[in-house]
């Protein structure tokens, strides 16, 4: 019969569906406290002066790198 409230390994009618229930806000709970446990949010904060250097010395040898790349191409391509 189609309508005899089977939930499988669970039981069958309310005593089955308690349980079916049960455990799925186990299951539901344990996904959250997981989801929850593993997020971590940076702390934002203002860079000091010397991260703040080192990121334009970083800035400024990259665009130099291109630049002379860029020259060389011309160059041997010219």
């Amino acid at each position: 019969m189609a309508d005899d409230h089977d939930y499988g390994f669970y039981g069958k009618g309310l005593d089955g569906y308690v349980h079916y229930r049960q455990a799925m806000e186990e299951s539901n709970q344990a996904n959250r406290n997981r989801y929850n446990n593993s997020v971590q949010m940076p702390v934002s904060r203002e860079p000091t002066p010397e991260e703040k250097r080192k990121a334009c010395a970083v800035t400024l040898a990259i665009l130099f790198a291109v630049i002379l790349v860029s020259c060389l191409i011309v160059a041997f391509l010219g």
